[in-house]
């Protein structure tokens, strides 16, 4: 579908999402989601390639049977091989690999991972979705506004288009439902904002009490040991000096609490 006359849209992509297709190769098998997208989805998700490419145009228009393999279903279906330029059937009809995609996420748990990616031309060819009364019928849309502070005008003008082409009011919730990713994301940075003030109060707190009980700590020990402060003075020992002393005790009680906790931390 690519880019829209708009001035809102980056791009926008229909998604052909089935889960019930086979993939198999020489060296293994697996089921796996495969996706049916146009070539400009890698400008709207994150979609890293490691090796070779993405699918083009071209590919698109042709209907060329061609595939790109997410990390994760990689280990299965070609474990410890190159796989591209290898062949892939999926539910028995051969795609080669063009691309392999590097791992998403830093603990490869994204659903990107175990995913097969292939033209939306061929996948309408081969792979139509069941049990829908349209032939040109979609799991759904993928957009990305021109920038993040136009997303509301980018979700709107995605509405109008849709309630335009299937004769609806635009103003109608119910009609489908959207995510906005944007939003969510907003979201999500308030919520570790707020934590990140929560724990710096937290930590200045624990400061404050630590600097109390240290404070606490060397009174008392002033208080003991008033007949050597007294010893020192009578031996010319200056002010300064004996502050000194006990500054050199405090910090090193510090020094040396500080550096168990954070020993036992990292073991712990």
């Amino acid at each position: 579908m690519g880019r829209p006359d708009s001035c809102t849209l980056k791009a926008i992509s229909p998604v052909l999402n089935r889960e019930d297709i086979r993939a198999v190769s020489d060296y293994g098998s697996t089921n796996g989601q495969v996706f049916g997208v146009t070539p400009e989805y890698n400008q709207i998700r994150n979609i890293p390639l490691g090796v070779g490419r993405w699918f083009n145009n071209k590919d698109n228009i042709d209907w060329r049977r061609v595939a790109v393999v997410g990390w994760e279903l990689l280990k299965n279906v070609f474990p410890g091989r190159p796989a591209v330029d290898a062949t892939i059937l999926l539910n028995g009809i051969r795609f080669d690999v063009v691309g392999v995609l590097a791992k998403v996420g830093q603990d490869g748990n994204n659903g990107t991972n175990a995913r097969i990616f292939v033209p939306i031309e061929t996948m309408r060819d081969l792979f139509r979705l069941k049990q829908q009364n349209s032939e040109d019928a979609i799991s759904f849309i993928n957009y990305r506004p021109l920038n993040k502070g136009e997303h509301l005008r980018s979700k709107q003008e995605v509405h109008e288009i849709i309630a335009r082409r299937h004769r609806f009011d635009p103003k109608l919730e119910d009609a489908f439902e959207d995510w906005d990713t944007i939003e969510n994301s907003r979201r999500v940075d308030k919520i570790f904002d707020a934590m990140d003030y929560f724990l710096g109060v937290v930590g200045l707190v624990t400061l404050g009490l630590g600097a109390i009980g240290i404070v606490n700590i060397m009174l008392v020990s002033v208080t003991e040991r008033t007949k050597e402060i007294g010893l020192r003075k009578a031996l010319g020992a200056t002010h300064r000096n004996i502050l000194a002393q006990f500054f050199v005790e405090g910090m090193f009680l510090t020094i040396l609490s500080g550096g168990t906790g954070f020993c036992l931390r990292r073991v712990l």
